[in-house]
């Protein structure tokens, strides 16, 4: 009887970790903690403010279970995915990256913003991506920080006055780095 006990336990292991994919390790700098939209094996947003968001199965290469599905919003709301740090102040080299990937012939976008009060903000680095491939996004900036300014990391499928079902934009493996 112990025997078979033992082979059932090595069975369910097996079955529980045979659906898991291997995820990539953020680097060492990164300031995004979930940075592959997943916790303990289920999806999450922990640490983001989405609008217009779900999740996917479909993720790049090493990107773990899941990805963030981000769906353009009724114009003039966006669909975004926002990593907001503060307390930012003097001269800041900014490093943000991640994989996006882009449906229904729409475009995503990732923003790096710094928001000096609310009724200003200032797009320090843009990259557009068009691609329905796994494409890596590489923003860099020099920034200087004031006391009150925020610094937003943002992922977009924009807005539209006819949203599609089919036209979304994927994002996973997200970091960001600030020295």
């Amino acid at each position: 009887m112990l025997r078979y006990n033992n082979i059932f336990i090595i069975v369910i292991v097996i079955a529980l970790t045979a659906g898991c994919k291997k995820e990539e390790v953020p680097s060492a700098g990164n300031l995004i903690d979930n940075y592959s939209f997943e916790e303990n094996g289920v999806f999450s947003t922990s640490g983001w403010i989405i609008n217009n968001a779900e999740f996917s199965t479909l993720v790049p290469e090493n990107g773990g279970d899941f990805s963030i599905k981000i769906t353009p919003a009724l114009f003039p709301a966006e669909g975004t995915a926002d990593f907001i740090v503060l307390n930012l102040n003097g001269n800041k080299t900014l490093t943000a990256k991640c994989k996006m990937n882009v449906f229904g012939g729409w475009t995503g976008k990732v923003q790096l913003l710094q928001q000096i009060d609310p009724e200003v903000t200032n797009v320090i680095a843009s990259f557009e991506g068009l691609d329905n491939t796994w494409q890596d996004v590489n923003l860099s900036a020099n920034v200087t920080f004031e006391a009150d300014d925020v610094l937003i990391l943002r992922l977009s499928a924009g807005s539209s006055i006819s949203p599609l079902p089919l036209q979304f934009v994927l994002f996973d493996l997200v970091e960001l780095e600030i020295n």
